[in-house]
């Protein structure tokens, strides 16, 4: 449990929690769940159903009890009861421990990308909990265990108000209930392992708790609405864009550990299917394919197989185990040793994940301990903005309008990352990279402050002339007032920018002719070396040991020495 509560606590640095935190606030203090976007102002009637709206006043709560601490254990402990449902569900089906425990730790690394404190978390519990039910019924004691299948709709009321991975729960329930029907249809061909033959009336209170668990999710704010919006939302053509949208096996996707780990145990699950082939098992069989070829289709999907596959990987190997007729082997894997030694190693992990060096090591961009990373929000931008009262109408990127939002709370955003419309991705994205018409659609919006904000700038500072900040470096109705190893904030030429303009502008010390056009920086230096001075001093103030700083300094006083 230490070792769990360790790899799960880690900084914020996902957008998406700030604006769910954000829904979470606006329906506690309005008392209603909004269709329509209340936090843009670009369409202001663009339809929007916060579909896990449960989640986002839970969040909300836990916050306005506790801050962000009390969210972060809570994420944790989340994960730790995850976890304990499994090893009871291990222990049932008599699992070794060693067996167990290593399956157990691929789990938790194979989740590593899904640790935000978001409401996913819930679908993983549930999810976790309707499998540990309906294998328990199945394979344990059908008798002992059915009782506790008349909380399913209750499960599914909560899970439907939570997350929409409440449709993943509704399959595997379907697929289960399939594989009853052919275990009753054809008994002693499918599900061999069962302790006793399915009822008649077992069959059909099954399917009547699958019918009424199927009809609760309709309790919910927006009805059948939700789901119709769900379906809408998943189909967007912008989703190619966004990386946990993609397939696990895009060109497009860098290869990391974590899915590299998926393919190892896409490739395990053969091992499923060969048990159930052997046991003419059908629904280890249907889980198993039918997940397999549901977490090809993207990355965010990976999770839900792993969740599913790697306890009947468990369970089928510690039964393969047991029959083991190498008992030299057998009592090498279930021995003492093999046990002190993982532990250990699981000790060793626990304190390596709270040292940023190890995140470095094994280079994954994550920041230890507690907060919010400032790898991944400009979190000196916005206490500038908020500091200096700037007010007006933003543009800003699409990943940090959440974290906008929050901040800002009566601040409208031109987007964030709820997705709300291909064609507000578009106009987004038509600005943001200069096409043809994006000066008039300035205006158009009426936007006198531009937000830019990219956490790799420091390795990608071309990224600078790809973008809308080649125009407004240029532009003499644009002004930089602030920035950063990670962000830009720029001001236009307008009354009630003026006074933060005047005693904020980097008219000299600019980032831009420091980094593209070194004689310009040269000259501006020369000709104003006061001011140069001056901007370089109020910097330093700022962010002493930046890296965009640092070499612009010295730039700075080699052109003054000469």
């Amino acid at each position: 449990m230490i070792l769990i509560f360790s790899v799960t606590s880690h900084k914020i640095e996902d957008d998406d929690f700030f604006w769910h935190l954000s829904t979470g606030k606006f329906i506690s203090e309005n008392g209603y769940v909004p269709d329509r976007d209340v936090f843009g102002y670009t369409s202001p009637d663009t339809k929007w159903i916060p579909f896990e709206w449960g989640s986002d006043l839970l969040f909300y709560k836990l916050y306005h009890l506790s801050g962000y601490t009390g969210v972060y254990v809570f994420r944790s402990l989340i994960f730790c009861f995850i976890f304990i449902i499994l090893f009871r569900l291990f222990d049932k089906f008599k699992v070794n421990t060693t067996i167990s425990l290593l399956f157990s730790f691929l789990l938790l690394i194979g989740l590593f990308n899904r640790y935000s404190p978001r409401p996913h978390l819930f679908t993983y519990l549930f999810l976790t909990l309707l499998l540990y039910l309906l294998l328990s019924y199945r394979y344990i004691n059908r008798e002992k265990y059915f009782k506790r299948l008349y909380a399913l709709p209750v499960l599914f009321l909560l899970w439907g108000n939570m997350h929409p991975g409440v449709i993943t729960g509704l399959i595997v329930l379907f697929l289960f209930l399939l594989s009853e029907f052919f275990t009753y249809r054809f008994p002693g061909k499918s599900g061999s392992r069962d302790q006793t033959a399915i009822l008649v009336d077992s069959l059909k209170k099954l399917v009547i708790l699958f019918a009424v668990s199927a009809l609760v999710l309709l309790l919910n704010p927006h009805g059948y609405n939700t789901y119709v919006y769900v379906y809408e939302h998943t189909n967007m053509k912008m989703l190619e864009n966004i990386a946990e949208w993609l397939s696990p096996f895009s060109d497009k996707i860098n290869p990391t550990f974590v899915i590299t780990l998926y393919k190892v145990i896409l490739f395990a699950s053969l091992i499923v299917l060969y048990y159930a082939y052997k046991k003419k098992d059908l629904l280890f069989a249907l889980l198993t394919l039918f997940f397999g070829v549901y977490s090809v289709t993207a990355i965010r999907f990976t999770a839900d197989f792993e969740l599913i596959v790697i306890p009947l990987l468990v369970i089928c190997t510690g039964i393969l185990m047991q029959n083991l007729h190498n008992t030299s082997l057998r009592k090498i894997i279930q021995g003492n040793p093999v046990k002190i030694v993982l532990i250990l190693l699981f000790s060793y992990l626990a304190v390596q994940f709270q040292r940023d060096e190890f995140y470095i090591s094994i280079q994954y961009n994550r920041e230890a301990g507690l907060g919010i990373s400032n790898r991944y929000f400009p979190l000196g931008l916005y206490k500038f903005t908020k500091d200096n009262n700037i007010q007006g109408i933003p543009f800003n990127n699409f990943d940090t309008g959440g974290y906008m939002k929050w901040e800002k709370p009566d601040q409208k955003i031109f987007i964030d990352s709820r997705n709300l419309s291909d064609e507000l991705y578009n106009e987004y994205n038509s600005i943001l990279k200069m096409q043809p018409g994006f000066e008039a659609k300035l205006e158009k919006y009426g936007i006198n402050q531009v937000i830019f904000f990219e956490p790799m700038l420091t390795r990608f500072p071309n990224t600078i002339k790809q973008n809308i900040t080649e125009f407004l470096f240029h532009n003499k109705d644009w002004v930089l007032v602030y920035f950063d190893d990670l962000s830009f904030l720029f001001l236009k030429r307008t009354p009630e920018n003026a006074e933060v303009i005047n005693k904020y502008a980097y008219t000299v010390f600019n980032p831009y002719t420091a980094l593209f056009n070194m004689p310009q920086f040269n000259s501006d230096v020369k000709n104003s070396p006061t001011a140069a001075q001056n901007e370089a001093n109020r910097k330093l103030a700022e962010e002493p040991n930046g890296y965009f700083f640092s070499g612009m300094n010295g730039m700075l006083k080699q052109i003054l020495k000469k």
